[in-house]
């Protein structure tokens, strides 16, 4: 209600309602398999071949997600699966 009180600066209101608000990230593993996916083949395999792997960070909540070359592997496999 403080938050309140000054965006209406004196005028009268009723308050309805209170909610407690809290920042929830909603990323997952599977999001970020997901976006890696997307990249395609080529770029997958350059991760592979260049990187041995890759790690995602998430922006928002700082959340690192890792994948090791078998990981990516597999995530290859599925974007062979989704063409066929």
């Amino acid at each position: 209600s403080d938050i309140l009180n000054i965006i209406f600066q004196g005028i009268p209101y009723d308050l309805l309602e209170e909610k407690e608000i809290a920042f929830k990230c909603n990323c997952s593993r599977e999001r970020v398999e997901a976006a890696l996916i997307s990249l395609g083949m080529e770029e997958l395999e350059r991760l592979v071949v260049e990187e041995g792997g890759a790690q995602v960070k998430c922006e928002f909540c700082k959340a690192l997600y890792e994948f090791d070359e078998k990981d990516l592997k597999a995530l290859q496999d599925e974007v062979i699966r989704k063409v066929h």
